[in-house]
């Protein structure tokens, strides 16, 4: 019953696909772990989009591709998570 719960990842949703996206994408998912998910390290996210070019379907570029790696804490283990963010399909 907490409506605060999740990741922010829906505040991006309608920014521009800019230069920047990378960095907010990136800090929204750390802060949004550390504070949903005790014990477990975001490590890296790696943020990407494709270009605006005439060689692929125009629809593409709207789509971030999100990989977030993490460690467990506890066990030290890592593992990868990859994330598809489709602004088209909102």
């Amino acid at each position: 019953m907490n409506p605060t719960f999740g990741c922010r990842l829906w505040n991006v949703v309608f920014e521009p696909n800019d230069s920047f996206i990378s960095d907010k994408v990136s800090k929204i998912i750390k802060e949004d772990v550390s504070k949903w998910i005790p014990g477990v390290s975001v490590t890296d996210v790696q943020v990407n989009s494709l270009e605006n070019d005439q060689s692929v379907d125009l629809r593409d570029i709207y789509t971030l591709h999100i990989q977030v790696v993490f460690t467990i804490d506890s066990i030290n283990q890592s593992d990868t998570v990859n994330i598809v963010l489709n602004t088209n399909k909102v």
